[in-house]
């Protein structure tokens, strides 16, 4: 009820263009989400009154100042709420997300939920398969999956319901062991701090029905695994460079250069994350992605890390 009353609100001030009263909405749901369903979300709030204080305070506000707010109610929806109406998310994605995935210039990439899961397919991260790893390791499945350039997390919240698919039947007991693997599996890498906050919350709305039942509420008491990094390639790259094979892409986590602490504000979550990507497990078991795809000339004359790496190497 509080949720269908909230998202009323929405749709009524985009239709009067109060886009004031939209982010008003979405501090009420962050502060709902951090007391009753994702512990670690409370860690953000300051960030979050902060950036919405900044948009408040502008004299003329325009759809693309709560362009990302708008995304988190879209999240929301995928939960599929019964008390919501289809209708009025369509409306939201129709008429003020879908040209801003779609502009170039401002480097979002939207892919397509049917792409994401023929991609899912081909890699072989299916339902079946997550079920027969779980089953030959089931104290350390080979389930690890990662996005390198995540963005708002469409492949990273597609994989954490082909975990639960796999896992859940109805009860708190498998409901733990669904949050726990998917929050010692799922890994995602972006250059920009905002969309994690996003494909953070997009994991979260795939695991509501573990969370919340009308038995039992089990909030999540852990970090979703999603770090800020500089340039995601040039971090395999290095790591490629400074470790064995057998080592894996899990040590760059352990290391200084991901920035981590520029998402993770809670240092005790930092710490716990750390030691998590510590040995006998420091490889990803599939990697999978839409990153954005940009041209090499333009990556040297912004000094990309990645395009400075490869520089170097055409030039010995």
């Amino acid at each position: 009820d509080e949720f269908l009353g909230r998202f009323k609100e929405v749709y009524k001030s985009l239709k009067g263009k109060v886009f004031g009263e939209v982010l008003t909405q979405a501090t009420h749901i962050a502060e709902y989400i951090s007391e009753n369903l994702y512990r670690p979300f409370s860690a953000e709030q300051r960030y979050i009154e902060e950036r919405l204080n900044e948009i408040k305070r502008q004299t003329k506000k325009s759809i693309s100042d709560i362009s990302a707010w708008l995304d988190i109610f879209i999240f929301i929806k995928k939960y599929n709420f019964a008390n919501v109406r289809n209708e009025l998310f369509g409306y939201i994605y129709e008429n003020y997300l879908k040209e801003l995935y779609e502009d170039k210039n401002k480097g979002q990439y939207f892919t397509d939920p049917v792409v994401v899961e023929f991609m899912l397919d081909e890699i072989g991260y299916t339902t079946d398969e997550i079920k027969k790893r779980i089953k030959e390791k089931p104290n350390n499945p080979d389930i690890s999956i990662m996005d390198p350039a995540c963005g708002s997390g469409t492949f990273l919240y597609s994989a954490a319901k082909r975990i639960i698919d796999a896992v859940y039947k109805g009860d708190e007991k498998t409901a733990k062991q669904a949050e726990n693997l998917i929050s010692e599996n799922v890994f995602g890498l972006d250059i920009a701090v905002f969309p994690l906050y996003l494909a953070e919350m997009g994991i979260l709305m795939k695991m509501l029905d573990l969370i919340v039942t009308e038995k039992y509420n089990n909030p999540m008491e852990k970090k979703i695994k999603l770090f800020k990094t500089d340039d995601s390639i040039a971090e395999f790259v290095d790591m490629m460079h400074s470790i064995s094979e057998k080592d894996g892409q899990k040590e760059m986590f352990v290391g200084y250069r991901l920035e981590v602490s520029k998402f993770m504000r809670d240092e005790e979550n930092l710490t716990e994350m750390k030691v998590s990507m510590r040995p006998p497990r420091r490889r990803f078991d599939f990697v999978i992605g839409n990153p954005p795809y940009v041209g090499l000339n333009a990556c040297y004359k912004e000094n990309i890390p990645f395009a400075t790496l490869m520089r170097h190497k055409n030039s010995d």
